[in-house]
């Protein structure tokens, strides 16, 4: 909205160049959200895993393995929020 009042002040800027900003502020605020929502679950994944290993006693050999597959799936989840992987949708287990 800022931006629009400045863009009807300043007489050097179109309404095309006014509407070309704002269309490139939305995608910008779009692209961050996503960023801090991938931040948010890395660290989520985190506590649960520390408190399950800190917490829960298990033989070694079961945290091991459980550190594993957590560390796989949140890093399957990354390069999908990224866009590397592609969608998951079609990956069937059993």
């Amino acid at each position: 909205m800022i931006l629009f009042h400045l863009c009807a002040n300043v007489q050097m800027l179109t309404r095309k160049h006014c509407n070309v900003l704002l269309v490139l502020i939305q995608h910008e605020r779009r692209s961050i959200m996503p960023l801090i929502q991938i931040v948010i679950v890395l660290v989520v994944f985190g506590v649960i895993l520390w408190a399950i290993n800190t917490y829960i006693p298990m033989d070694g050999t079961i945290k091991k393995i459980l550190n594993v597959v957590v560390i796989l799936v949140v890093i399957l989840f990354v390069l999908s929020a990224f866009g590397l992987l592609g969608s998951m949708q079609g990956i069937r287990v059993g």
